[in-house]
This record gives structure tokens, sequence and C-alpha cells, in this order.
């Protein structure tokens, strides 16, 4: 087989030629993660509205999204060319929780619910949110949901706090610096992560829905916190008297599943019905 030479200009020419099609597929993709981040932030959106939004023209926006939309990364919404997250980025989404935690964690977290008859669910920290990886539900008719997949900032509820209060001291700075609290907010804010950290357990009622209260504790493996085991239900029942009387029974499951994290199953299928 006859390989050709390039020459030196052929060479550079080639490199340059190369390095195009790198930094074009780059802005594509860079344009596809804003599209769905902007369908994400206002499901029903139009490609028009995303076009303004990202200053982008608008047959390449629509393009995107058409080609999204038959690979079931977005999904038609409404009747006016609007669209919605695709079923593609829920499976994904599935396939990217932590697997090997929740085979730990569940047998865990259903005695907890059996205990208590809350809801209970896990969480771990993504950025700047917290997001729900496995819920167990309370038995009651009238029962918090926690969907799988629900994002909140940190700072927000019992369960974010449990996370942000054992984060790095850099770290919680420039997380509590972006929210823009004014100076009585910001400083409310650190005495709750440090009644967190003193306790080692968060509590909160109607913090974020009116009518929801919960209580959380941190879960660790090699000391370092990894997920937030939380306890939540309507305040008529769940509420600060009733919660007080049961963070033993949270914190203790938290120490279990912990254990089992770090290599010792036996703790962990050590259960004890409370009730």
């Amino acid at each position: 087989m006859r390989v050709a030479k390039l020459g030196p200009r052929a060479g550079v020419a080639a490199a340059r030629r190369m390095q195009a099609g790198i930094g074009s597929g780059m802005r594509t993709l860079d344009r596809i993660t804003a599209i769905v981040d902007a369908v994400a932030a206002a499901p029903g959106t139009t490609p028009a509205a995303v076009a303004r939004q990202l200053d982008l023209p608008l047959p390449t926006v629509s393009r995107l999204m058409r080609i999204l939309a038959q690979r079931r990364y977005l999904q038609a919404e409404g009747a006016a060319n609007g669209y919605a997250l695709g079923g593609r980025l829920l499976e994904l989404g599935y396939a990217a929780r932590p697997t090997h935690l929740l085979q730990l964690l569940v047998p865990e977290m259903e005695r907890l619910r059996d205990a208590i008859d809350e809801t209970v669910s896990l969480h771990v920290r993504s950025g700047n949110q917290r997001v729900c990886v496995c819920e167990v539900q309370s038995s009651k008719s009238l029962r918090r949901v926690v969907p799988v997949g629900l994002m909140v900032p940190l700072h927000l509820g019992a369960t974010g706090l449990a996370l942000l209060a054992f984060l790095p001291a850099p770290v919680q700075r420039s997380y509590i610096s972006a929210l823009g609290h004014d100076e009585g907010a910001e400083l409310r804010l650190w005495a709750e992560i440090e009644l967190v950290r003193e306790r080692g357990w968060a509590m909160a009622e109607d913090s974020w829905i009116n009518g929801i209260a919960g209580l959380a504790a941190p879960v660790k493996k090699g000391g370092a916190v990894v997920a937030s085991l939380a306890v939540s239900g309507p305040t008529f029942r769940w509420n600060s008297a009733v919660m007080l009387g049961k963070t033993e029974l949270v914190v203790a499951a938290a120490h279990r599943a912990s254990a089992g994290l770090d290599g010792n199953p036996a703790q962990l299928a050590r259960g004890v019905d409370h009730r």
C-alpha cells in the first residue's frame, strides 16, 4: 500500500482543517447544552424564545431542537411549537444514580420508614444543589412525595443543610456569597450551618414548602459526607416537637448507613424497631 507524503504546507493546512473541525464541533456541543438548559428552565419554551435568549440564529436553534427531539432528549410540549425535556434524559438520570450507594442504603431507608412511617429520601450533592436519588414513601394516604431527580438549592430545607454544613469552608463561603443575601440573612444562614455541624443533624419546618417539615442527617464514607438521609412529612403530624423526639432514630440510621458504606455490613443489617 502506498502512503502519500504531505509536504510542510499541506501538513499545516491539514492540521488547521482538523482544528477548525474540532472547534466547530465544540461550538455545536455548547449550543446543544445551552438549549437543553434553556428548556429545562422553562418547559414549553419555543425555538424562537430560546434563540432570543441565547442570541443564536433561529434556523440553527430550530434545527438543533428538532434533532434533539428525534433523539428523545426533547419532546413536543403544547400546541405552540414548544418543547420540554424528553424521556432519554430521564433514562440517563436513572443510569447515573449511585447504584452501589442505593443497594446498600435502601434496606436501611425502609427500616427507618417502617419505624416512623413518614417518607424517607436519599439525596446527594450536585454542584450547588441536592438531588434526590431514592425515595421510600410513607404508607399513610396523605404523605410527602419526593420525586427522584428533584433538585433543590443546598441552603433550602434540612436535607440540603445536612450536606452544606459539612462542605469545606471555602466552598461554603463561595456558595453563600453567590446567593446575594443581605448581611442579616447571611448571618442567619451561617448560624444554621453551625448548629447543624454541632448537632450532627438538621431540622426545618415550612422552610421552602409551606406545610412540609424535614429531619435529615449526613451519611458518610471514609469520614466524608456523601449523602443526606431525610425524613419528611406534613407539618400537622411531622413538626418540630415530633421531630425532636425522632432525631436519635434518624441519626442512628445514618450512622448504620455510613458503616455499611465503609465496609461494615453487619452494622448496616442491625436495624432496631423503635415503634
